[in-house]
């Protein structure tokens, strides 16, 4: 069984406060963003996961996942939404040419 090595993240000059809430979310931010471009499995990707893991709260995590899944599936929807608007935009200014 491996042992779990527990540390804190070390110092960042963005955030010199004793409150660490800015670099709790910020470290959130910037592995979801890792992520998306480069994979979980980057190191620079672990070093901000382990950071948001450290300093942020279980709780906080879930909710921002929550309101993130939230989001994503809203985007995706008026996404869709726009893109049926815009053929059908597109259908009828060609139609009213048409028939001109």
């Amino acid at each position: 069984m491996s042992e779990i090595k527990l540390s804190t993240p070390g110092f960042d000059a963005r955030f010199p406060q004793q409150n660490q809430t800015k670099h709790c979310f910020q470290s959130y931010l910037d592995y979801h963003k890792c992520v998306a471009l480069k994979g979980e499995e980057f190191a620079p990707c672990q070093i901000f996961l382990k950071t948001m893991n450290s300093l942020c709260p279980t709780s906080w995590l879930e909710e921002w996942d929550d309101q993130r899944g939230m989001y994503i599936s809203q985007f995706i929807g008026y996404y869709i939404l726009d893109m049926i608007y815009s053929i059908f935009q597109y259908r009828f200014q060609f139609y009213s040419i048409k028939f001109k």
